[in-house]
């Protein structure tokens, strides 16, 4: 689908099922229709961490934070990502900076 509120409903949707590659992969839609979305991109990201991707989550919430450095979502996106990799100390870090 080409219809961005269509793609953000049934992204919405998959997440609820914990379907998170197919949230991702409508969110990856949303970002190829408009790519300065910053929500579409967080929500890509927290679709991949869910999924188990954590470095590609960690790249999305990279481009969040490179577009707005004040990004308390994605400094808490990337917080979640290192305790993921238990990585505690980064984490802490980012949770600080949040």
């Amino acid at each position: 689908p080409s219809n961005p509120a269509l793609l953000k409903d049934r992204a919405r949707a998959h997440t609820r099922l914990a379907a998170y590659k197919q949230a991702a992969d409508d969110w990856s839609a949303l970002i190829a229709l408009d790519p300065s979305s910053e929500p579409a991109y967080l929500h890509r990201a927290q679709a991949l961490l869910a999924a188990g991707d954590t470095a590609a989550a960690l790249a999305d919430f990279d481009t969040v934070l490179a577009r707005n450095a004040g990004s308390v979502d994605a400094r808490i996106g990337r917080g979640n990502v290192f305790v993921a990799l238990d990585q505690k100390s980064d984490a802490y870090r980012e949770f600080d900076l949040a």
